[in-house]
């Protein structure tokens, strides 16, 4: 899933959806300057997807350009996603039904905990 507009919470967003020790997982990255991919367009990994920084809370008008970046278990019914955990107590943590996985953790061991 895609989102090209720069406005709203998240402004321009990726969902990416993985296969992960055998669980399906997406990744979220949010407040995007610019999209390399679309909807439905199937992606290998080190692919160029986006251009971080610039949209949605992530301009510089409310929280200072960033990356938000997420790996979670459960997307919203209409496919999308806000939300993020900023404290992990291990390398997981469930909140509101949603388990989000500490991205460090998966990036390096290209595994969930």
């Amino acid at each position: 899933a895609c989102s090209s507009s720069a406005s709203g919470a998240n402004g321009r967003y990726i969902i990416i959806q993985h296969n992960l020790n055998g669980k399906t997982v997406y990744s979220f990255y949010a407040h995007l300057a610019s999209l390399n991919v679309y909807s439905g367009q199937t992606v290998s990994k080190g692919a160029r997807i986006a251009t971080a920084g610039g949209s949605g809370y992530g301009s510089n008008n409310y929280y200072g350009t960033h990356l938000h970046f997420a790996i979670v278990d459960t997307l919203w019914s209409n496919g999308s996603y806000y939300g993020y955990s900023t404290y992990f107590t291990g390398n997981k943590t469930t909140y509101g039904g949603v388990t989000y996985y500490n991205p460090v953790y998966v990036v390096n061991n290209d595994r969930l905990p």
